[in-house]
């Protein structure tokens, strides 16, 4: 079935924060674009996607090994994202250290949306539990960026999002449609599209195509996503 963050662009604050219950340890095989691995330009980075200019995580505090299920890793990591130690992100802080593979920090409004998805006690920021839910989150859809990067770019051109966003959404969209989604979130001049702006383009499909079994009324399903994209 399609992935559904059930994340409505319009209504951020009063619903549920999205809870994804996605377990690293039990990944499914990752999207194979068929590339030749033989043939690729440049590796992608093996690390998380976070800015490799912040110092790297050393074992968490003590008060952040209190929390019981936390991943270590992700502890360490919040250690280093929460600038001013005081056991909350802020949407800035967040920005400061998640980095696209070519080197860009993620775009502010993808971090909001972050937050606002994840934010599960609506205090506007995010402590270490909510800061593992979006560590998991991201490295998911990292792991599925790259699977259909065949041009290994960094980015996606429409066509590999195409490819992407078909498989993602178990859908055969239109190539106006692909077109008018990569408008929508490509960064000119190339009409490419980064990590963030996949994540962000995913959410907005998966909340629009929820809306769309209650709010719908016969629209053809396209334009009603595609309105909903456009409009977020």
């Amino acid at each position: 079935p399609p992935y559904n963050p059930q994340f409505n662009p319009q209504q951020q604050q009063q619903q549920q924060p999205y809870n994804p219950q996605f377990n690293p340890q039990q990944q499914q095989q990752p999207y194979n674009p068929q590339f030749n691995p033989q043939q690729q330009q440049t590796p992608y980075p093996q690390q998380p996607p976070y800015n490799p200019q912040q110092q790297q995580p050393g074992p968490p505090p003590p008060s952040l090994q209190l929390a019981s299920n936390v991943n270590p890793e992700v502890a360490s990591w919040f250690a280093v994202v929460d600038e001013n130690r005081d056991g909350a992100i802020t949407v800035s802080e967040l920005q400061s250290a998640l980095i696209n593979d070519d080197g860009r920090s993620f775009e502010l409004a993808t971090c909001q949306m972050l937050v606002n998805m994840f934010d599960s006690d609506r205090s506007g920021t995010i402590d270490v539990r909510e800061f593992e839910a979006i560590f998991n989150f991201v490295r998911h859809w990292r792991a599925v960026f790259v699977d259909f990067d065949a041009s290994r770019s960094r980015q996606l051109t429409p066509m590999e999002l195409g490819n992407a966003l078909n498989r993602v959404h178990s859908c055969a969209f239109s190539p106006r449609f692909i077109d008018q989604a990569a408008r929508r979130f490509a960064r000119p001049p190339a009409m490419e599209v980064g990590l963030d702006s996949f994540i962000s383009l995913n959410a907005l499909i998966a909340s629009a195509a929820h809306r769309y079994r209650t709010e719908g009324r016969g629209a053809p399903y396209e334009d009603f996503l595609l309105n909903c994209i456009m409009r977020a």
